[in-house]
């Protein structure tokens, strides 16, 4: 007896699309995130507040998960979720962003206040240990802040910005905190890089 799933797969491909979680973890994903962050440039810009993005790269993610394997790797980024979610205010959005990124959008919350609550996200998964088989594994984090204010225009422009600062702590030896700084060489550099990267992607 064969049966069509075809119609069904396509609808159950549709309703993950369209869900506001991610399904490993439980937080938002990326597209519930953006949208949160579309709203907050909007509030910034017509009403001059002061918000901050914090995105949050697993140094270790990729070791762990050719160590430990896929279900380790997972196991390991749901302890972190419920982790950082412990952490983080209630009005802030946590996400997964990425295969081993997380995304902090906080409100109200001006750029000293943010940096702090970005190295506490910092040092608290740097204090993590990861446990698998019996055998412990220690996780540090690189995490790049940016401020979102009345002269910042789209949620493409604020990530790529995040996307900068976190590179640029990466770069400098990973496990800390760089805020998104446009007049720093280190971030035009990277800016550029990708830049170029996009362009030979496209040509």
């Amino acid at each position: 007896t064969c049966e069509d799933i075809d119609d069904a797969y396509k609808l159950s491909e549709m309703l993950s699309l369209q869900s506001p979680h991610d399904e490993l973890t439980g937080l938002a994903n990326r597209k519930a995130l953006e949208q949160r962050l579309e709203q907050v440039i909007e509030s910034a810009q017509t009403e001059k507040t002061e918000h901050s993005l914090a995105v949050i790269d697993l140094d270790q993610f990729k070791l762990i998960n050719k160590t430990c394997g896929h279900e380790g790797g997972d196991e390991l980024l749901g302890q972190i979720a419920k982790l950082l979610k412990s952490k983080v205010r209630t009005r802030d959005t946590l996400a997964r962003i990425g295969t081993d990124e997380f995304g902090v959008l906080m409100e109200d919350c001006p750029a000293d206040t943010a940096r702090e609550a970005a190295e506490n996200l910092r040092r608290a998964i740097a204090s993590h240990t990861f446990v698998w088989n019996g055998r412990p594994f220690k996780v540090s984090s690189s995490l790049g802040t940016v401020a979102i204010d009345e002269s910042c225009d789209t949620t493409g422009s604020v990530l790529s910005m995040a996307d900068t600062a976190r590179y640029a702590a990466m770069d400098l030896g990973r496990n800390r905190v760089h805020p998104y700084q446009p007049d720093a060489a280190p971030a035009a550099a990277r800016q550029g890089e990708m830049r170029w990267a996009a362009r030979v992607s496209q040509a």
